[in-house]
């Protein structure tokens, strides 16, 4: 199947230069990369069912700090907490 991409000059620069490194030809690069993207990112499953694989989301939202669990009252308390009311959206201050 034809396909037509657009992509950043950025992106462009990058696949030229690897096709030339990989000695492939622009498309057949570009259309591998793509395959392997897609395989990576969509099993069948989720394609047929829309979800999303929970391996796959592991670490997705990660801050890459390690101590969080250690400073949980520095984090918790350091915000301004009303007791009463926990860590609700809705103010009752006014």
């Amino acid at each position: 199947m034809d396909i037509t991409v657009t992509i950043s000059d950025e992106t462009a620069k990058v696949i030229l230069r690897k096709a030339g490194e990989q000695d492939m030809g622009l498309a057949a690069l570009a259309s591998d990369l793509l395959e392997e993207k897609v395989k990576e990112e969509f099993s069948e499953h989720e394609v047929s069912t829309g979800r999303r694989n929970l391996w796959k989301m592991s670490g997705m939202f990660s801050s890459g700090a390690t101590d969080t669990s250690e400073r949980m009252h520095e984090i918790l308390y350091g915000e301004d907490l009303d007791p009463a009311q926990g860590f609700g959206t809705d103010e009752l201050k006014k």
